[in-house]
């Protein structure tokens, strides 16, 4: 094992919780990315939100909006059913939060993510070395107390630190919480997503749009339209890659027997989550695993804030003896907060109003970062 100074980290996936990682680490130790798929792995066509608790981490870490395209959230608009008007709230998130809300394709948005990771140093102005990328390599198995991680092709590796980052249905998890009982459940719900962009809509609909699906129009607004009868359905929506884009989500209870989507590009889940792990670490092994359903849209914004816990590891004295007990530190910061956030999640799963279901922005959007988090944690002044 190292014993000072660059820790030798493996992280397992390259999705968006693993890339910010990675970014994150870089700066100050070894990174290495393993990832069972392709390099265009986790590229769906979907949307994703950063909200103002991962935006201000992002833009430390060079995250480039113009380079991704990210579409300022503005506020919120909701429809009834038949289209009409609601509510119609213009919100300044930056006064309010310290940052603003942005609103992506998952592609964009994982694509500047990956460049984090891997551009060289001198682009980004960082110290340290970009992280490596191993592709079509799966890691098997893995030892949190030694280190020693097993890969798909038969061969092995050892690290100070593997950060456990490969979804909701992991391979790994057991290692670390000691149990396959760990399982992601279903919530009851389900939701079509599909990113579709405006000109093709515009060729489908006789070169117009309503108001609710013009991007234009909308003018940076995420857009609710709810049922309001009892049903729990709703549908968000919501502008990305400079308005040529619009992300649809329509949620509603699952049937026993769902017909076929009438087009490829529209994704169907059953959405599920995890309950709270008994731990998030073993020895040099973590693992978050707080898998939520979008519905109040935290999920990656939650993986965004644990990426930047572990800045911890880049205290000057760290060496890989120190990696168990500030593993458990982190975990003692974040898991109260990630908790609270998936149950408050299964909350704006049931049918309540638009008002009921945005009364944790405050508690969402206003995380003062990893520090603070710190001091609040372990009851410091």
């Amino acid at each position: 094992m190292n014993s000072g100074g660059r820790l030798r980290i493996a992280i397992v996936g390259s999705g968006l919780a693993g890339l910010a990682a990675a970014r994150v680490l870089r700066e100050k130790h070894a990174v290495t990315v393993y990832e069972r798929g392709t390099a265009s792995v986790a590229t769906g066509g979907q949307g994703t939100i950063a909200t103002p608790n991962s935006v201000k981490i992002l833009e430390l870490l060079g995250f480039d909006h113009k380079r991704v395209r990210s579409v300022q959230c503005t506020g919120y608009r909701s429809f009834d059913k038949d289209g009409n008007v609601i509510k119609d709230n213009e919100i300044n998130l930056k006064k309010r939060y310290g940052a603003d809300r942005f609103m992506h394709l998952r592609s964009d948005y994982r694509d500047e993510l990956l460049r984090l990771a891997t551009a060289p140093s001198a682009e980004l102005g960082v110290e340290g070395e970009p992280a490596k990328m191993v592709f079509e390599t799966a890691v098997t198995s893995i030892n949190p107390d030694t280190g020693i991680f097993e890969l798909g092709d038969g061969g092995s590796g050892e690290a100070d630190l593997i950060v456990v980052a490969d979804g909701i249905h992991s391979y790994l998890r057991h290692h670390i919480v000691g149990t396959r009982a760990c399982r992601a459940q279903l919530t009851g719900m389900s939701c079509f997503r599909f990113a579709a962009s405006r000109a093709a809509a515009l060729a489908a609909l006789d070169n117009h749009l309503p108001e609710y699906f013009d991007p234009h129009r909308g003018e940076g607004r995420f857009t609710l339209i709810e049922a309001n009868d009892g049903s729990s359905r709703v549908i968000a929506a919501y502008p990305c890659r400079d308005f040529e884009f619009v992300n649809i989500t329509c949620a509603f209870p699952t049937r026993t027997s769902i017909e076929d989507t009438v087009s490829s590009c529209v994704n169907l889940w059953e959405l599920q989550y995890l309950e709270p792990l008994p731990t998030w670490t073993r020895g040099r092994a973590g693992d978050a695993a707080h898998a939520m359903t979008p519905l109040q849209g935290q999920g990656a914004n939650m993986a965004t804030e644990d990426a930047d816990g572990l800045r911890l590891l880049a205290e000057p004295w760290v060496t890989a003896a120190d990696v168990p007990a500030i593993l458990k530190r982190w975990e003692g910061m974040r898991k109260p907060r990630t908790t609270r956030v998936l149950y408050d999640t299964r909350q704006v799963g049931r049918d309540i109003p638009p008002e009921e279901r945005f009364k944790n922005m405050d508690f969402n959007y206003g995380h003062g970062g990893t520090y603070e988090a710190l001091k609040e944690a372990e009851g410091k002044e």
